[in-house]
């Protein structure tokens, strides 16, 4: 299983800040900058694992 490191500028996270802010986006954008921010928060810096796609028979 792959597992990758993000890492995020100031700026980066600035701007995922401020579309929080604004509520000119879809609702599912403005979640998920939302879980990137919090992750980042809580541990520093955010890693992310793929999921492996199912296939349903």
């Amino acid at each position: 299983m792959n597992i990758y490191t993000v890492t995020l500028t100031e700026d980066e996270r600035k701007v995922l800040y401020e579309l929080t802010l604004k509520g000119k986006r879809d609702s599912q954008q403005i979640l998920n900058a939302l879980i990137l921010l919090i992750v980042i928060k809580v541990n520093g810096m955010l890693t992310i694992q793929p999921m492996k796609r199912s296939h349903v028979s």
